[in-house]
């Protein structure tokens, strides 16, 4: 049938609606189905830019499509995240309306979610070597100076000497007009700073500490990353448990955070620092 420029087929989602989230906005899953199946195929990539109440990941997933939302709101952790969880678990509050039924929807995939950085957040853990100093009063030459050079262990700015217990890397937020410290991902940050597809991972207890192996590929290559506290570490140790998982995976590449005694690695820190801050400040 030919399309009309007006669907008047669909009706929109209003309260009562079992499909119904409280969101003003809201899209019917009917709509977004129609849009996805006229614009993508199976395993493609969907991005909605402003994901609302999360109507277009929802339909994304059912019709087997890659997606990404982006959504600065704070309804995204009570609306879209729970909504999410729902859809591929195949059952919830809201999981017998929409296009499940028409889709034979009963659930499965998964997904990622990241928070990211802000500038009031990257503000908020600036350090100056000398505390007292401020930004305030000095003009933009000397602000760029002081930033280079007088907040260069920032974390921020990535301090490196943080990084030798990569699993507990920390930085300053703003939540609800209150400051709080959170854990940061340095592990998923890497990856995507340098493009890796990922294949799987692998965790490790040994040597009296945590390993998380990575291995994927980039640029035709396979590449091997290696994270773990280099904090009282015995390297010997430590030399035999790396070489030992990456004789598995045969890398072309390999990185590894910190100092070790394999041959042949790259330090993840240089490569993590110039690929964060590319193009200057």
């Amino acid at each position: 049938m030919k399309l009309n420029d007006i669907w008047t087929d669909i009706s929109g989602v209003m309260g009562g609606s079992k499909e119904y989230l409280n969101f003003d906005t809201q899209k019917p899953e009917a709509l977004l189905k129609r849009i996805i199946l006229a614009s993508s195929s199976t395993n493609d990539i969907v991005l909605d830019f402003f994901l609302g109440s999360g109507t277009t990941t929802a339909a994304a997933q059912k019709l087997k499509r890659k997606w990404i939302g982006i959504e600065i709101g704070d309804y995204f952790e009570y609306l879209v995240l729970p909504r999410m969880k729902e859809v591929l678990a195949g059952f919830g509050k809201h999981e017998s309306c929409g296009i499940s039924k028409e889709e034979k929807w009963q659930g499965g995939g998964f997904f990622k979610y990241h928070t990211l950085e802000q500038y009031e957040d990257a503000l908020e853990n600036i350090e100056f070597e000398k505390p007292q100093k401020t930004l305030y009063k000095f003009s933009d030459y000397f602000i760029k100076y002081m930033l280079e050079w007088e907040t260069k262990n920032s974390k921020t700015f990535l301090n490196l000497d943080e990084m030798k217990d990569p699993f507990n890397y920390k930085l300053k937020i703003i939540e609800n007009y209150q400051q709080k410290t959170v854990n940061v991902d340095l592990i998923e940050t890497f990856n995507y700073l340098i493009g890796l597809n990922v294949s799987r991972y692998e965790v490790l207890q040994e040597n009296g500490r945590k390993y998380v192996f990575v291995f994927g590929e980039k640029d035709g290559k396979r590449i091997a990353i290696v994270w773990r506290s280099i904090k009282d570490i015995d390297f010997e140790k430590d030399k035999e448990i790396i070489e030992a998982k990456l004789k598995e995976f045969e890398p072309d590449e390999i990185y590894i955070n910190g100092e070790a005694l394999v041959k042949g690695f790259r330090h993840i820190e240089p490569e993590f620092k110039a690929l964060m801050f590319k193009g200057g400040m």
